[in-house]
């Protein structure tokens, strides 16, 4: 399955006179996206300039060079904090910067769909691709296979050739009766399938996260079926050419060539090009027409990305907040950075690739094999993208189909927490090489080497390395915050003028990001006609407070995986839960035990620091000091517990009933004792009337009021509330 297959050529993107881009009709590329990636860089220079500024003042003043060291940081400053200013700019843009971009196409953003082909033009074939694991069939994969089917459908009756493929990564792990039962739905359906041995001895799944592999496992099947097949071709007269027998003479012949290894079935060949989705998909019916329409007519796509929309199953309060954040936040984000004129992301589902242009990027691994996609990456879609750009291919974001692709999210913390370590875990494959290798391959990648001194636009290097500090921010930020409590706790007055508290950092990047970033998109969706301004508004801080919790809490989770890469620590994942299942604390406690055991050995020493162990002068207090750590620390231990739906599901009713009786039993409380003290009140009242004359105590008694009709007899005052002598 390692043999070599001849590439096809490069694509032409630019017309090899004049060195101009050749675009669809009607489309044009933006510069507002690089604008905003110059601005935000110029104020990022602008803000770093005021720090070196004081330093060398500083220096000059007293004479103190060692202070100088201070400037060693400032490259490391300037990258974390881009992202802090694209923010600043990006909500700069999306109120004061033109909003008709959102509803036009242009070079790396499709906001109409192309007009249908000509007749006379020949369809392309196309392959929708599925890769699962041990999903439920009934449950996830039926349903996204059905709206696959009806797309191939819709397809062939415009006479197009399309057909399913599903990579199997589960079948050989479950039991005889799950697969017969799969085997049998597949067929039933018309999908072709392929499935690769369980890891072990005999077989290795390559990669960490395993998709990639699974993927080039039927990549590599079907491109040896295309050898056999035009082996074939050339020895036979073309009168006598029977396609459907000898596509299974050439697909027996490569499934025996695998010595067992391959399990397959039906059509798996590969069309011109391949909608890669998720087993959790949903998509509109006429999706491969709209695509062949695009791709015939813009060679220079490598991969046209979709604009996902969200499909609820729990609709519970996290899914809800998953999915406001990557419907609203993250997806509306791209489609204004890719209208604006910024390259599009390649997301890795509810994706149309060119198939020729996948193979131009394959490699060969140490053991011969084919790797279309890189198994030694996490993030093996951004890998792909990169890859694709160096060969001058680019990435088109597609919004069109309104939401029509649709995927579900994250139903736990535990599922969002694997995405982002896998994020992180990735970017950091991508940049750097591991410690160990640093003196031999140098810190940065081959890769990332080859993508910056690559023809690849600035400005999207640029915003590049802008989304992929965000994970260094959020990483560093544990350590740092807490080492800066120490020092800032124990050597203040001694620091240096220039040092900038924790809880000023605190400050100015939760007033940036929040009066920023929330903002501005809600002005944005509103001006795009997405949504009313006081719907966004709503739907913005509805979702604030669990959006603070979770970013508070996923600094130690990021670290950890940024760690692992650096230091070679075995990190693997599997793939996301597609069922939801109902938590426990103990589970909950069992999954998150490291980052509880970190969290309260800090408290503790937060809370040795600051009592009456230590002196005076040692001491650390503060609100400016402690509010910093406190919150980061609370917030790591509260957030798997109170955005853990499942688990809250199990306990909510309890804490209700028990609020319940509370309730009862405080209003009961509140009751007695406001009856016995209205009583008391009118005892009072009515003894001191008693005290006057008894002309005196007629006229009075009219001024009991809520006392009720009083009776006199021998001695005794009789009232409503109660009775007493005189």
């Amino acid at each position: 399955m390692g043999t070599k297959v001849k590439l096809p050529p490069p694509v032409v993107t630019a017309d090899p006179e004049t060195g101009e881009k050749i675009l669809q009709e009607g489309r044009r590329v933006n510069y507002l996206a690089p604008l905003s990636t110059g601005l935000s860089v110029g104020l990022n220079i602008f803000m770093v300039s005021g720090f070196v500024t004081k330093v060398v003042v500083e220096t000059l003043v007293d004479g103190n060079y060692l202070r100088m060291a201070m400037l060693a940081v400032v490259p490391f400053f300037m990258i974390i904090s881009q992202f802090l200013w694209d923010n600043l700019i990006s909500f700069i843009s999306q109120v004061f910067f033109p909003i008709k971009q959102m509803h036009e196409n242009s070079l790396y953003y499709s906001g109409v769909a192309s007009e249908p082909l000509p007749a006379d033009h020949p369809l392309p074939s196309f392959t929708i691709h599925m890769p699962c694991y041990k999903e439920g069939l009934n449950s996830v994969l039926r349903p996204s296979l059905e709206s696959a089917l009806t797309a191939v459908r819709t397809y062939r009756a415009m006479g197009g050739v399309a057909n399913i493929v599903v990579s199997e990564d589960g079948m050989r792990l479950l039991s005889r009766e799950e697969a017969e039962e799969r085997v049998h739905y597949y067929d039933s359906i018309e999908a072709g399938w392929v499935a690769r041995p369980r890891h072990g001895d005999e077989y290795i799944r390559k990669g960490r996260f395993k998709k990639a592999s699974n993927l080039n496992f039927t990549y590599n099947l079907s491109l040896r079926i295309e050898e056999l097949l035009e082996e074939a071709r050339n020895r036979s007269n073309a009168s006598e050419w029977d396609e459907e027998s000898s596509y299974q003479i050439a697909f027996d012949q490569a499934v025996e060539e695998t010595q067992g290894q391959a399990w397959a079935s039906g059509n798996i060949r590969m069309g011109d090009y391949i909608l890669l989705i998720d087993s959790d998909t949903r998509m509109k019916a006429d999706c491969l027409a709209e695509a062949a329409a695009e791709m015939e007519r813009s060679p220079e796509v490598g991969a046209l990305q979709h604009c996902s929309g969200v499909m609820y199953v729990r609709n519970h309060y996290f899914e809800r907040f998953i999915g406001y954040f990557t419907s609203a936040c993250i997806n509306f984000s791209i489609s204004w950075n890719c209208a604006n004129g910024a390259m599009a992301p390649l997301m890795g589902h509810n994706v149309f690739l060119r198939w020729k242009a996948m193979q131009q990027v394959a490699t060969i691994d140490s053991d011969g094999e084919r790797c279309i996609f890189s198994p030694h990456h996490v993030s093996e879609d951004f890998e792909m993208a990169l890859k694709m750009q160096l060969k001058g291919y680019i990435v088109r974001w597609a919004t069109y189909s309104d939401e029509g692709f649709t995927e579900g999210v994250s139903f736990n913390p535990e599922d969002e927490v694997t995405r982002y370590q896998k994020y992180a875990y990735g970017c950091s494959e991508i940049v750097f090489n591991p410690l160990r290798y640093w003196l031999t391959r140098g810190p940065l990648s081959k890769l990332f080497r080859s993508f910056l001194f690559s023809n690849v636009p600035t400005a999207y290097k640029i915003s590049t390395m802008s989304y992929m500090s965000t994970y260094y921010a959020l990483g560093v930020s544990f350590p740092l915050t807490m080492a800066m409590f120490a020092v800032q706790g124990l050597f203040y007055p001694w620091l240096d003028p220039s040092f900038l508290p924790n809880f000023d950092v605190w400050v100015t990047v939760s007033l940036i990001f929040t009066l920023c970033g929330g903002p501005g998109l809600v002005i944005a969706r509103a001006r795009c006609g997405h949504q009313t301004l006081w719907g966004a508004f709503k739907d913005c801080i509805s979702h604030l407070p669990a959006s603070a919790v979770f970013f508070s809490g996923l600094s130690y989770h990021i670290l950890t995986a940024l760690c692992s890469h650096m230091f070679s620590f075995n990190m693997s994942w599997t793939t996301t839960n597609k069922d939801f299942t109902e938590s426990s604390i103990t589970q909950v406690f069992r999954r998150f035990w490291t980052v509880y055991a970190v969290c309260a050995t800090f408290l503790a020493g937060i809370a040795i620091s600051a009592s009456p162990l230590f002196s005076i002068k040692w001491r650390i207090q503060g609100f400016n000091a402690l509010v910093p750590p406190l919150l980061l620390l609370l917030l790591h231990i509260l957030f798997p517990l109170i955005l853990d739906p499942g688990m809250l599901h199990q306990y909510l009713p309890q804490i209700g009933e028990a609020k319940t009786v509370v309730k009862k039993n405080t209003r009961s409380f509140f009751y007695a004792a406001g009856e016995k003290i209205k009583e008391t009140y009118d005892t009072t009242r009515i003894a001191a009337r008693l005290s006057r004359p008894p002309a005196a105590r007629l006229e009075s008694t009219s001024d009991l009021g809520h006392a009720g009709t009083v009776r006199y007899s021998n001695n005794a005052v009789f009232v409503e509330k109660g009775t007493f002598s005189v």
